[in-house]
């Protein structure tokens, strides 16, 4: 239920914010009841302060997640940005990577009633918050048209089917900036934060995930000079070594005659 009785809940037209821990059965596992509890409380205090810090309401808390709602969709998705940025700076901070949180938001009507609110509105939230990947962001189209300019910000993600919903559903990526430098000043050595590339990033995080549970493959990236192909290579490394994977690399060498097997020369 909304989080103080002083808190107006919203009706008729509002952006509904869906929050959750992703895999939290498996963070019980792994790291034991009270332990991911208290990680989870930590998670929800500051979710439910980038919710208040963005004039939304705070409906009510589900234990892994929360659901929020706002006037201003504009507000909503600011609001899931800054909690995806919090997440990085507790993962500096000590939270392990294995957390992360996937966000979903939907604009529509909605009833509310005793400190609660209802309707399609928040199914589809809820749904379209299923399909988020990790530490990332969805929005259905109906955010992205309310948005004004600030839709050219978000990246479409393609159509799908919600269940229980009729139709298919566009829906749009919210990009995250991968790091919050503040007022930091990078080391002459250090890689600038990487921004961009969402929906490639997602595609091989995607690839990182299957390849994990057995299901291998193989991604070509191709481009002119200078588009990023490397640096983005290195983004796809560094995700499969947070999943716990090895991670090899080899070289091709561009003349008339290389020599045979190269990359897999290097990889030994």
């Amino acid at each position: 239920m909304a989080d103080s009785p002083n808190q107006e809940i919203p009706e008729g037209t509002v952006t509904v914010l869906f929050t959750d821990l992703v895999e939290s059965t498996r963070l019980n596992q792994s790291l034991g009841d009270d332990a991911a509890r208290e990680v989870g409380r930590e998670v929800e205090e500051m979710a439910r302060e980038v919710v208040a810090g963005n004039r939304g309401v705070l409906i009510k808390e589900m234990g892994d997640g929360l659901m929020a709602a706002f006037a201003s969709a504009r507000r909503a998705v600011a609001a899931a940005r800054d909690i995806q940025v919090q997440m990085g700076r507790l993962h500096r901070n000590g939270l392990g990577d294995a957390v992360e949180m996937r966000i979903g938001l939907h604009t529509g009507e909605v009833i509310g009633e005793e400190g609660d609110i209802h309707g399609e509105t928040v199914i589809i939230a809820k749904r379209i918050e299923g399909l988020a990947p990790a530490s990332g962001i969805l929005a259905s189209e109906t955010v992205y048209g309310v948005l004004g300019t600030a839709r050219d910000e978000l990246i479409e993600h393609g159509s799908t089917e919600l269940k229980g919903i009729d139709a298919e559903w566009r829906l749009y990526l919210v990009p995250v900036p991968d790091d919050d430098v503040g007022d930091d000043v990078l080391a002459d050595n250090a890689p600038t934060p990487y921004v961009g590339r969402v929906a490639e990033r997602e595609q091989l995080r995607t690839m990182l995930e299957a390849a994990a549970e057995g299901r291998g493959g193989m991604v070509l990236i191709g481009g002119p000079a200078g588009m990023g192909k490397s640096r983005l290579t290195r983004e796809a490394a560094s995700m499969a070594e947070r999943l716990g994977m090895s991670v090899l690399t080899g070289h091709c060498v561009d003349m008339e005659s290389p020599p045979p097997y190269q990359p897999s020369i290097d990889h030994l």
